[in-house]
């Protein structure tokens, strides 16, 4: 538009603007650089709008509801650390030059769902250990082929253990004191089978720290995960004390702070028998006998293992005891950390905890009582069906399982009167229609003379038979059980 185009569009806006005003030539300007601003935008726009279509096309720029690029594989030594496993993405990798056998970094931990790969490669195959804050958090042997990964079988997204990944969950007891966005170190070396540094000048190790994503499954599936809230739930130092877990009811529960090494608690007995649950760090794994938790109650002493791998103390294994006393009398609980000796021990920034549980309804079959309401991971189970037969005329017992749901299968046997009797058992492991997995029982390992009672799970699957066989050894009396458990409705 020319300014004689501009004039005309004024004059036909007379009524609103007064051109004999000393004014006009100011508006006249006024009007013609907007004009020319309009233009100036338009051909910029057209430019933008290109430059963008490029960025676009480039992948530098995500449309809304386009899915974000995982981060770059982690490429050096000859090795790779993925970008991305599954829906987990790659925070932070360290891959080790070869004969390098200990890598240490900083590291601000910004999730507590946390997947920790390890390439480990040594001829002479001995095991890897990581620690985070100063923690173990897992470890295991390494591999003379050295680590690959595998793509899961099944529908996507995967979780990170289809991948060999080590998960830390959000109810690990990591994370009690390593607060999140605050830099700690993580290290990961060779070790012998008593924690030593092993130097191997032909071993290699890399590591992946995995920010986990959503598998579908939760972020605390796998690991033991609380039901719904009770608002009679304790948490005391961070740790959670159920009010009931499965049929059982807590009476007493007791933590420590960071370092503390004794603890006491008492509770009303019921007359009814009690579980004990611990909860104690002081040791660097399950397989670490360094310190132990010695717990007192009413000059009742058991020793339990110094390891704990979930904040849940109620959803610990724990220790099934009689009565400590009558209906109605106090008892005092005392647990304290000790040494193998069972010295009174000391270890910094240790915790430990005890909590005692009243046992809820069971059903006792020739001395061995299993519970009408039991937990797995969370998830409350009922007794539906239990099987007992004679030992000393029958070789074997079986049950059906339930179509297309999963369930628990206990099995065990009361006490035979002889040295050694073993069996079999049906394990979940079903590599196809025709293979099956077992598990073999030995009465001579336990000094009971029995099967002791176990429990596995087992996933949902089309209804099927599973059966517990005595194979060798002759009963002098005794039962076979066998019993199954549904989830509870």
């Amino acid at each position: 538009m020319n300014l004689d185009e501009l004039r005309d569009r004024l004059h036909d806006q007379a009524d609103e603007i007064d051109l004999a005003e000393p004014a006009p030539l100011d508006t006249l300007r006024r009007r013609a650089g907007r004009i020319r601003t309009r233009r100036r935008r338009r051909v910029g726009g057209s430019l933008a709008a290109a430059v963008v279509a490029g960025m676009v096309a480039l992948g530098m720029i995500l449309l809304p509801g386009a899915p974000a690029p995982g981060p770059a594989d982690h490429v050096r030594e000859g090795l790779t650390v993925p970008g991305t496993l599954g829906t987990s993405r790659l925070d932070h990798p360290l891959i080790g030059i070869v004969g390098q056998t200990n890598l240490n970094f900083s590291w601000t931990p910004t999730t507590r769902d946390l997947g920790v790969y390890v390439y480990c490669y040594s001829p002479r195959v001995p095991k890897y250990q990581v620690r985070i804050g100063g923690r173990v958090v897992t470890e295991a042997t390494c591999s003379p082929q050295g680590q690959t990964f595998d793509a899961p079988q099944g529908p996507a997204p995967a979780s990170p253990e289809q991948y060999g990944v080590h998960r830390v969950r959000p109810n690990s007891p990591l994370w009690l004191d390593l607060p999140l966005d605050q830099v700690t170190t993580v290290s990961v070396r060779i070790v012998d089978s008593r924690g030593r540094a092993v130097e191997d000048s032909s071993a290699q190790l890399a590591v992946g720290l995995y920010r986990v994503g959503d598998d579908g499954q939760g972020p605390n599936a796998g690991g033991r995960v609380a039901p719904a809230p009770d608002p009679a739930d304790l948490e005391i130092e961070g740790l959670a004390f159920r009010t009931r877990v499965g049929g059982d009811t807590r009476l007493a529960a007791a933590a420590g702070r960071p370092g503390q090494n004794q603890l006491t608690t008492s509770f009303v007995s019921t007359g009814r028998p009690i579980t004990l649950r611990d909860f104690c760090t002081a040791n660097d794994g399950p397989d670490d006998p360094q310190y132990q938790l010695e717990v007192r109650i009413n000059g009742i002493v058991r020793t339990m293992s110094c390891f704990a791998d979930s904040i849940d103390v109620g959803g610990s294994a724990g220790v099934t005891l009689p009565s400590p006393a009558r209906a109605g009398e106090t008892v005092s609980v005392v647990a304290r950390l000790v040494d193998p000796k069972g010295r009174p021990a000391s270890v910094p920034g240790a915790r430990i905890a005890a909590a005692v549980y009243e046992k809820g309804a069971q059903r006792t079959v020739d001395g061995v009582a299993l519970d009408e309401v039991t937990e797995y991971k969370g998830s409350v189970y009922r007794l539906a069906e239990l099987r007992a037969v004679d030992a000393t005329t029958a070789r074997e017992v079986a049950v059906d399982t339930p179509d297309g749901q999963p369930f628990l299968i206990s099995y065990g046997s009361s006490d035979f009167g002889a040295a050694s009797v073993k069996g079999s058992v049906d394990t979940p492991i079903h590599l196809s229609g025709a293979i099956r997995g077992f598990n073999l029982l030995d009465s001579g390992d336990s000094p009971g003379g029995n099967w002791r009672l176990t429990t596995d799970a087992w996933t949902a699957a089309p209804r099927n038979t599973v059966t517990l066989t005595r194979t060798e050894g002759t009963p002098k009396k005794g039962k076979l059980i066998l019993a199954v458990y549904t989830p509870a409705k």
